[in-house]
């Protein structure tokens, strides 16, 4: 019977001295662990948008070996909550995402210019809903621009003005619309609609814009592309004659 007892207070003991140990290994786990901030699941961040709201701030524990993320990452404190709080993020955030210090600044790599080919420049042209198919252009659209324009021989007093449509522009890069750079934020305010859209043109092309609006062209006419379709071609202007003379073809 003693020998029975004995075999169960061993038995125990052991799973005592196992549990303990498990309970141990625990407690130096998470005090060896390193604490960092992130974005809560479900909770995503824009371009733009201002961390005025901690509580879509959450925490996670990783093992101490990482600790060489607190060097890009923020560290899960109090301090760390303090230093985001109103500051603006400069790209886009994923929900869940870790926070990391390069969201927040404000380096030249970050700024919208640096989102410009070196050999390009940005313009901006006013739009409507109309010239801007509906508002469905959008930061990273390609389109074509055409424009209305009056022409006339000074040398000639008694010719009659000539009046063309004319592709200006092919395949162009729209880098944003009204103040929004992502389609993120174009998708969260599209309701807003918008009055311009900045494009990336070259030197050359942004001369061919300020002339056409500058001598009258009236509004510029963006035609939205398929984003697989880089392709430009010859497009003839068209005129009252011309249509004159399809009229006749039919």
């Amino acid at each position: 019977m003693w020998k029975w007892l004995l075999s169960i207070g061993i038995i125990l003991g052991l799973i005592t001295a196992f549990l303990l140990k498990a309970h141990i290994d625990q407690i130096e786990s998470q005090q060896s662990s390193i604490q960092l901030l992130k974005l809560k699941e479900g909770v995503s961040l824009s371009t733009g948008d201002v961390i005025d709201n901690v509580s879509i701030l959450a925490y996670i524990n990783f093992p101490e070996k990482f600790s060489s993320m607190q060097n890009t990452i923020l560290a899960g404190n109090q301090e760390s909550v303090d230093w985001i709080y109103g500051k603006r993020v400069n790209q886009d955030v994923p929900a869940g995402e870790l926070l990391q210090y390069k969201f927040f600044s404000d380096a030249p790599e970050t700024r919208f210019a640096e989102q410009i080919d070196k050999d390009k420049r940005a313009i901006t042209i006013p739009v409507s809903q109309t010239s801007s198919v509906a508002n469905f252009v959008a930061p990273g659209s390609r389109v074509d621009i055409i424009a209305t324009m009056t022409f006339k021989d000074k040398t000639d007093a008694d010719n009659e003005a000539l009046e063309v449509t004319k592709t200006l522009l092919q395949n162009i890069r729209v880098i944003a619309v009204g103040n929004t750079i992502s389609r993120q934020n174009y998708l969260k305010n599209q309701a807003g609609g918008y009055g311009t859209v900045t494009l990336e043109v070259t030197p050359i092309q942004a001369e061919i814009l300020v002339f056409a609006m500058d001598k009258g062209a009236g509004q510029l006419t963006l035609l939205l592309r398929n984003p697989s379709n880089s392709k430009e071609t010859d497009i003839p202007s068209v005129s009252w004659e011309e249509l004159k003379k399809t009229g006749s073809k039919n």
